[in-house]
């Protein structure tokens, strides 16, 4: 049997009707993973966003055989990441790696865009709460980047 996880407990969600959050709770299941395992790889078709439950996940730039990858982002208790899944990009773009051994909630990304385009208002507040969570990474990343050069 599949393990369930109730989505009502994720602030991303917090403004969805009661039955906005059960055709959520449809579309989720509860991933495990050890530390080392991959949750998704760049280039990748997209499918699912992604909230990490438990644990710790890097997210990370990968390179060729012949040079090494680089964690880029951290991605803790309750933060978003696979986010293209619902927004229409057609692959990831970066590889989610599992510091620890992790649980996350894999979400449906299309099945949810169809949920959050029924009800509106409460749809807009979710991609607006994801759009600041990449931003804050962004403005991480920038920073990160900035304080290597000066």
């Amino acid at each position: 049997m599949k393990e369930t996880f109730d989505v009502k407990s994720q602030e991303v969600f917090e403004s969805l009707s009661f039955e906005g959050i059960e055709k959520i709770n449809k579309i989720s299941e509860v991933k495990e993973f050890e530390a080392g395992d991959i949750i998704y790889e760049p280039y990748q078709p997209t499918e699912n966003l992604y909230i990490l439950l438990e644990g710790l996940v890097a997210l990370r730039l990968t390179a060729g055989e012949e040079a090494f990858g680089a964690g880029i982002i951290k991605v803790g208790k309750g933060e978003l990441m696979g986010a293209g899944a619902l927004l229409g990009s057609p692959q990831y773009s970066r590889q989610a790696y599992c510091i620890k051994k992790s649980k996350v909630l894999a979400i449906n990304g299309k099945k949810l865009l169809t949920i959050l385009e029924e009800d509106k208002m409460a749809g807009f507040d979710v991609i607006l709460k994801l759009a600041r969570a990449y931003f804050e990474r962004y403005n991480y990343l920038t920073n990160k980047l900035q304080s290597i050069f000066t």
